[in-house]
């Protein structure tokens, strides 16, 4: 399989680099030749990926743009394919350099509006972190999870469903328990919410390791690799999982013991690790989950998340699962004993998308010729289930529902010029 993708690699060439480079200003008429069929392999027809590209690429541009200023009013992006555009959400007065780009994208006949937001994301992503490290409760029950609310006006917070508060009814009225020096004023607006799960739990990969391989960690826990990658202005490689499955020093191994390589540094509030590796690849595995055939996509770099947008998680024991929706972004949990910033993604079908031993394995959007971006790692699941693991037996913790770590955030703030690709 591995020689299958290199020879992949030669012929895509500089043609291959040209699509990956503009990531941010990706012209209209840029979008990729025609893609697979429609069909479970993608989860859209290839059309509909065209258009999904398209608008992501346009959106990732606004947000590069506002992620230069520290003082940003940028309060996040909802994707509307169905439209041919998206909402733009910013407190106070949008910059120029952002009308340009957005005047720009309208030229090339993308739908743009902007709504005024109260909150900027990152004030409202601070106050979700302080709520839940601060390990406050209402009426007695666990709040769950916090994180903007769709207009970027207030605060969305979850209580543990199988609270007597949260069953109550009357979840709302407890909102106001919430000191003030907490909120800081933001309206708080309560909702029930499962527990969270860790998913640490194909096979024998080797030199160049590639993400979406099962991996080993200390104690003989399963969990998946993200993408391989390498660091800006180095020479050496990493591979990526999930900072869950791997502290730093930490020997990490291939799902038949093979040692790959050394944890060297990891960050628990985006679960990202980097393991040192002789050499990774920027292909990722897909399709089968292990012990099934399997499939290998170049990766052409990464975006960030915005609602609506729909992306595939690929966990080395789950395998491909696609048409998982955007529904949260900066969502702030606790997960596996620390705090965390992820968003959610939700399977249109209600199909499982991950489960134990698919922790640190890649999320990413298709393009339409059938490769993808980064979009993220697999961090944990909302509620779960036992299902069948292809190792034998069953595991727990398969989901519809997972909480990803954002890969635009480990690239640009946790280890910027971190390349996905072109390696």
């Amino acid at each position: 399989m591995k020689k299958n993708a290199r020879g992949l690699a030669a012929l895509l060439s500089a043609a291959s680099l040209l699509l990956s480079a503009p990531l941010m200003s990706a012209p209209a008429s840029a979008a990729s030749p025609a893609g697979p069929a429609a069909g479970p392999t993608t989860g859209l027809a290839a059309a509909a990926l065209a258009t999904q590209e398209r608008i992501t690429l346009a959106a990732e541009e606004i947000r590069r743009q506002a992620h230069q200023d520290p003082a940003t009013g940028y309060a996040g992006i909802t994707l509307s394919p169905e439209g041919n555009g998206y909402t733009l959400r910013w407190k106070g007065e949008v910059p120029q350099g952002v009308n340009d780009l957005i005047a720009a994208q309208r030229d090339r006949g993308l739908s743009v509006t902007v709504a005024a937001s109260a909150y900027s994301s990152s004030e409202l992503r601070e106050r979700a972190r302080a709520i839940i490290e601060s390990g406050a409760r209402v009426g007695g029950a666990r709040l769950t999870g916090a994180g903007p609310s769709e207009d970027g006006n207030s605060l969305t917070v979850g209580v543990e469903a199988t609270s007597a508060s949260a069953r109550s009814g009357d979840l709302q009225s407890l909102g106001d328990a919430l000191p003030e020096d907490l909120t800081h004023g933001i309206p708080v607006t309560l909702v029930p919410e499962e527990g969270s799960t860790t998913l640490a739990d194909r096979e024998g990969d080797n030199s160049p390791y590639f993400g979406g391989s099962l991996i080993k960690v200390p104690g003989g826990a399963l969990c998946s690799s993200a993408f391989g990658a390498k660091p800006q202005g180095a020479d050496n490689y990493l591979l990526l999982t999930a900072e869950h499955c791997g502290k730093r020093g930490d020997t990490i191994r291939t799902g038949k013991s093979s040692v790959i390589g050394t944890v060297s540094s990891a960050n628990g509030r985006h679960d990202v690790a980097l393991i040192d590796v002789p050499r990774s690849s920027s292909y990722v595995y897909a399709k089968g989950p292990v012990g099934a055939k399997v499939e290998t996509l170049k990766v052409y770099g990464y975006v960030g998340a915005f609602k609506n947008q729909l992306l595939c998680a690929d966990g080395a024991l789950m395998g491909q699962v696609c048409d998982g929706k955007v529904v949260r972004t900066d969502w702030v949990l606790e997960l596996g004993g620390t705090v965390r910033e992820v968003y959610e993604i939700d399977q249109k079908a209600g199909r499982n998308m991950a489960g134990k031993g698919d922790s640190g394995g890649p999320v990413f959007q298709y393009t339409p010729g059938g490769d993808v971006y980064a979009a993220g790692i697999i961090s944990g699941s909302k509620g779960g289930e036992k299902c069948k693991s292809p190792l034998g037996g069953t595991r727990p913790g398969c989901s519809p529902n997972l909480y990803i770590t954002d890969m635009a955030k480990i690239a640009e703030d946790v280890y910027p010029g971190l390349r996905l690709y072109a390696f």
